[in-house]
């Protein structure tokens, strides 16, 4: 998914109150990288080619939700990782019968 963080791809001073708020990132997150997808994020330099403070608060602010999501490691150690008798699969070549 290939998105801006303002209405349009271009940087225009009279859209800084418009930037994407932290909810509709999150959303827009959940709804690419959340369904297997990657998200493309669109942040475009003004004219001296400098981010615009209000983006770059908006990003920071998004990748502290992030962080904070993904602290907690909720897969090493768990269930199913390395059960007696159990072998970790790391391939299976095409066109083998694996049953």
């Amino acid at each position: 998914m290939s998105v801006s963080i303002r209405p349009s791809w271009f940087y225009h001073e009279r859209e800084d109150s418009k930037v994407k708020s932290l909810s509709e990132l999150v959303r827009v997150y959940f709804q690419s990288v959340g369904c297997n997808s990657s998200l493309l994020l669109n942040v475009s330099p003004d004219k001296r080619g400098v981010l615009c403070e209000t983006d770059v608060t908006r990003l920071k602010e998004f990748g502290e939700y992030l962080e904070k999501m993904y602290a907690k490691d909720f897969v090493s150690g768990g269930p199913g990782r390395g059960l007696p008798g159990r072998e970790k699969v790391k391939n299976i070549p095409w066109g083998r019968d694996v049953r």
